[in-house]
């Protein structure tokens, strides 16, 4: 009966870091050697890891560097095998199992492989807490070399030399923490605390880069009194010898300011107005947006398209620098005069009394018309029959302060004069009944003119040819 060879492992590890202590490591190095119980090499054995006291392949390397991971080494022509364990894979005290098949041979498993000595050169002492997890510390400790630290380094109780200029910063990185820039300028000099330049590359469309760029989530706050401020100025004294100013854009910007929320300018929030200065390129005047001390918040609209010449409103006075074609004012009734009213308000002439010492000279209103019956309108007028046929002219309700006339003149047909079913006329001193009208007899030289005495009568003031007081059918 053969006897099955079986695997006698050597097992041997080693350390590979950068520096001189095991914070300091990229990749730490395992590595052991495989024997037949006779001493033979077991050349090109599987060696498979796994986490320790699992089935959890763990993930190594073949390499101290580079390359991608893998479950599972060969041993060389010697029987060595070798894995690195990434530090950014796993803790410094993860331990791990190795077990190695070979054809013709019984495997072998080693469990609860981990690191059992530092490097010679190591400067501190390596403690463990009983519960796997180590620390180092140092009485003193200096690196010039280059290295990649790992982990959370405390240095709370040490006394550390700051350098005297920051390294050069690649890549993109994210700050936590409040950070403060105290830099100022030496007695008569000047200084820069923070500056930021660099020569863009070239855009080809749809690119945007940001100098400064704030970027935060809102929370859904509760109380009252709270203040987000993406960039706060602070108050500072101002000195007479210094022109200070919070932001300044130098030219060549297409726009120093851009807001997409309202704008507001509180002057310094207690006893000055917010103000806002237009400044003359050639000297140091500008015209100034001053609030008056008021209490309702007003809204200043601009017009949307470039208004025509140039309107100055001085004390008292208003010019433009060409004529103003026309003006749009609110609130009017269209084609009505505007009158000033008892509050001394631009409104439409409508109820207002036109008062005078001059005379007032304009057209009379004349109106021919052919329709067979006519609603009289507007406040006065001259009628005409201007169709062969017979015409009923309806007057409005309410006579107040209203007068027409009505002829015949072109055409000798009769004429009726119908006043509202609530109204009355008066005729050669004689009230008809409410809603009577007024008939001629159709001769071509009638005429017969009305004034409304009040809300109910109308007067007939002249008239000629033959009238009389019919109540309408």
């Amino acid at each position: 009966m053969m006897k099955k060879n079986v695997f006698v492992l050597l097992f041997v590890i080693t350390i590979i870091i950068g520096i001189a202590t095991p914070a300091f490591a990229e990749r730490l190095k395992y590595t052991g050697l495989a024997r037949s119980e006779g001493g033979a090499v077991l050349a090109s054995a599987t060696v498979a890891v796994y986490l320790a006291g699992t089935t959890t392949p763990a993930d190594v390397y073949e390499a101290s560097s580079g390359g991608t991971s893998v479950n599972e080494v060969t041993t060389d022509s010697n029987g060595r095998w070798t894995f690195y364990a990434d530090t950014t894979d796993y803790a410094f005290t993860q331990e791990y199992k190795v077990v190695v098949t070979k054809d013709g041979y019984s495997s072998i498993t080693l469990d609860n492989i981990f690191i059992l000595r530092l490097p010679t050169n190591a400067v501190g002492v390596l403690t463990n807490d009983g519960s796997g997890n180590y620390t180092w510390s140092a009485s003193s400790f200096s690196e010039s070399g280059d290295y990649s630290p790992t982990g959370t380094w405390d240095w709370s109780g040490a006394t550390v030399t700051p350098p005297s200029t920051i390294p050069t910063i690649a890549g993109d990185n994210t700050f936590t923490g409040s950070n403060t820039l105290s830099k100022v300028n030496a007695a008569g000099g000047s200084a820069t605390a923070l500056t930021m330049s660099g020569t863009l590359g070239i855009m080809d469309g749809s690119d945007v880069f940001r100098g400064l760029y704030l970027n935060y989530t809102n929370a859904d706050h509760t109380g009252s009194g709270n203040y987000f401020y993406g960039i706060d100025i602070g108050q500072i004294t101002g000195d007479a010898e210094t022109t200070e100013s919070g932001i300044i854009c130098r030219d060549g910007w297409d726009y120093c300011f851009m807001a997409y929320s309202p704008v507001y300018i509180g002057g310094n929030g207690s006893t000055t107005k917010g103000v806002l200065r237009l400044g003359d390129l050639d000297n140091s005047d500008h015209v100034s947006i001053t609030p008056a001390d008021e209490t309702t918040s007003y809204t200043f609209t601009f017009p949307a398209t470039v208004p025509t010449g140039l309107l100055r409103a001085d004390a008292g006075a208003m010019n433009t620098t060409s004529s103003i074609a026309d003006i749009d004012i609110s609130g009017g009734t269209a084609s009505t005069v505007a009158v000033w009213d008892a509050s001394q308000k631009l409104t439409s002439l409508s109820t207002q009394n036109v008062i005078t010492t001059g005379y007032i000279d304009g057209g009379i209103l004349v109106t021919k018309s052919t329709a067979a019956t006519v609603t009289v309108l507007g406040m006065s007028g001259y009628y005409v029959n201007a169709d062969d046929d017979v015409i009923e002219f309806d007057l409005p309700a309410d006579p107040t302060n209203k007068g027409y006339c009505f002829a015949n003149t072109l055409y000798a047909k009769a004429i009726t004069v119908d006043p509202d079913n609530a109204d009355y006329i008066i005729m050669d001193g004689v009230a008809g009944a409410a809603g009577e009208s007024v008939v001629s007899t159709g001769a071509a030289d009638e005429q017969l003119c009305v004034i409304g005495i009040d809300s109910s009568y109308w007067k007939v003031t002249s008239k000629v040819g033959t009238w009389a007081q019919e109540t309408p059918p």
